[in-house]
């Protein structure tokens, strides 16, 4: 079985593009959300590749995820059955000895801009890079699921 454990941190505006190594751009669409069944396209520098990922519930940091690989074209069509979408580009930093995927969204959610870092167990140490804010990984709002449904834009802002 695969696990996904994934922490979450909002990146307030001023991110440093020069920390980035490569990016790509996303898009997303969301035939369920109740298990989570996303369709995933992306394209980079290489070209264009497309997932289904299926994710249960999250159990403190942590869920069950699978992910498989599909046709680009074929994601494409199925992006069309999806009424709730994302759109994103995604930049990738490394820093401490890990990954950390950087992703700036669009469209209704342009604004918000959330960093992420999968680790192998939820003990997992690590250092959160200086351009990291508040932690959001339990924040259930911040999942693209949810803001697929409730876009950022819609937020009342304090």
């Amino acid at each position: 079985m695969a696990t996904e454990i994934e922490y979450k941190f909002l990146v307030p505006e001023g991110f440093p593009a020069d920390v980035f190594t490569s990016a790509t751009r996303i898009f997303q669409g969301y035939l369920s959300t109740n298990p989570t069944v996303r369709i995933r396209l992306a394209s980079n520098g290489q070209g264009r590749f497309a997932y289904m990922t299926v994710k249960g519930k999250r159990k403190g940091l942590s869920r069950k995820e699978y992910e498989f690989s599909i046709p680009a074209d074929d994601a494409l069509e199925m992006l069309d059955l999806c009424q709730l979408k994302v759109s994103k580009t995604r930049y990738y930093v490394n820093h401490a000895g890990n990954l950390w995927e950087v992703d700036v969204f669009d469209g209704d959610n342009t604004g918000l801009m959330i960093a992420e870092l999968e680790v192998p167990s939820e003990d997992y140490k690590f250092t959160i890079p200086p351009w990291c804010g508040k932690d959001v990984s339990k924040v259930s709002k911040y999942t693209n699921a949810s803001l697929a449904r409730r876009p950022f834009k819609t937020w009342k802002k304090v």
